[in-house]
Formats: C-alpha cells, sequence, structure tokens
C-alpha cells in the first residue's frame, strides 16, 4: 500500500502532463519554419542552376518594377501639373505677402 499512495502523490511525468491545445497561429509557425528549412531561397541558387520557371518570373518580377516606377514618376508629373494648374499661386503669394507686412505694422503699433 505504500507504493500505491507514493506513486499518487509524485507528480505526473512530462511525457503525461496535459499541455494546452495548440494555437492554429503556432501550427502557421511551425509549418513555416519547416517550409524554410526544406526550401532553399532562390536567391542562394546559383544562376545557371534554377529552372526557366523561375528565370522567367526574375524577369517578369524586374518588368513590374520598372513600370510601376514608371508610373509612380508619371503620376508624380500629373499631380505636380494639375497643382500648378488649379491653384492660384500668384495670389496666394501676394495674400501671404500682405498679411507678413501687415503683422509685422501691427506689431509695431502694439509696441508703441
Amino acid at each position: 500500500m505504500d507504493t500505491r499512495s507514493s506513486e499518487a502523490e509524485e507528480p505526473l511525468t512530462p511525457l503525461l502532463a496535459q499541455s494546452p491545445p495548440p494555437d492554429e497561429a503556432d501550427d502557421d509557425e511551425d509549418a513555416f519554419a519547416v517550409l524554410a528549412r526544406a526550401t532553399p531561397s532562390p536567391d542562394l541558387i546559383p544562376w545557371e542552376q534554377r529552372s526557366q520557371k523561375m528565370k522567367i518570373l526574375y524577369y517578369v518580377d524586374r518588368i513590374f518594377l520598372f513600370l510601376l516606377g514608371i508610373f509612380l514618376i508619371v503620376l508624380f508629373g500629373e499631380v505636380s501639373y494639375i497643382l500648378h494648374q488649379t491653384v492660384p499661386w500668384i495670389a496666394l503669394y501676394r495674400r501671404l505677402k500682405d498679411y507678413l507686412l501687415m503683422q509685422e505694422e501691427s506689431e509695431e503699433e502694439l509696441d508703441l
């Protein structure tokens, strides 16, 4: 009887301990870790050993980035052209100049 009572008082072994149910995020992280170990990075593979598909995707990616850059430059040019044409810069300049000059005169009057 002593052996049974001592066994019952012993803590559970790690193999029998109940662990909380795994989260979905943990499963995803584990899957990504396994995938990262199983597949080498495309940058580490020499150009001669890359498949035809990888080479085509490389060039398609470069063409896309080039066209995206051109699009952003043209978009910036269009926005600046629209701002230049629609904003009355001369009237804004005159109002700002008058406001700043009048502000200095009013400050001088307050000092007297």
